[in-house]
C-alpha cells in the first residue's frame, strides 16, 4: 500500500488563532505590569516637576546633628539614586508622652534629654502618576518611610509633608 503524505497547509483558522494568542499575550504583559507597579510615567521620561517633601527624623543622639548640612544631596539608600538637595534643617527636642496618672489616662509631654527630632526639607525633580512623586525612582507619599544616605548621616526619615514648586 502506498503512502499518502498530507501537506499542511496555514490557513484562515490558523491565522486567527496565531493573532489571538499574541493580543493574549499583550494583554498579559501589559495587565501585569500594572498589577506589579510598573511605572510608565517614570520610565517614559514624562515631564519633570519641581517638589520640596520634608522628613522627620526622630530619637537622634545629640552627638549625630550636624553631621547632615544644607546643600548636602540626599540619596536613597539602597540604589544610592539621588533624590534631592537639602534646602533646610530644623532641629526640636525629642518628646515622649509619659503618663502620670494611669488610672485617669493623664500623661505629660517631656522632653528626652540626649536627644532630638530632625526636620529635613528636600528639593527635587520627580515625576508624578496617580500613585505619587517618584524621586530618583524612589516613590514619595506623605507617611512614607525612607531609607535615606548622605555623606555624612544616614537613617530612616518619614515623609511629613511634599509640595509641588514653581
Amino acid at each position: 500500500m502506498a503512502e499518502i503524505k498530507r501537506k499542511r497547509k496555514f490557513n484562515f483558522v490558523d491565522l486567527v488563532l496565531v493573532l489571538a494568542i499574541a493580543a493574549i499575550a499583550v494583554a498579559v504583559f501589559f495587565i501585569g505590569n500594572k498589577l506589579l507597579g510598573g511605572n510608565e510615567t517614570a520610565a517614559s521620561g514624562a515631564d519633570k516637576i519641581q517638589v520640596e517633601f520634608s522628613l522627620q527624623f526622630r530619637e537622634i543622639p545629640d552627638s549625630g546633628t550636624g553631621n547632615l548640612t544644607e546643600g548636602d544631596v540626599i540619596r536613597d539608600a539602597n540604589s544610592k539614586a539621588p533624590m534631592g538637595q537639602v534646602t533646610e534643617i530644623f532641629y526640636e527636642p525629642y518628646t515622649e508622652l509619659l503618663l502620670s496618672d494611669s488610672e485617669q489616662g493623664v500623661g505629660i509631654l517631656a522632653e528626652m534629654e540626649g536627644y532630638t527630632n530632625m526636620l529635613v526639607t528636600v528639593r527635587g525633580e520627580a515625576t508624578k502618576d496617580e500613585r505619587g512623586y517618584y524621586l530618583g525612582g524612589v516613590r514619595v507619599l506623605v507617611g512614607k518611610s525612607l531609607d535615606v544616605w548622605s555623606p555624612g548621616y544616614s537613617g530612616e526619615g518619614w515623609c511629613v509633608a511634599i509640595r509641588e514648586v514653581k
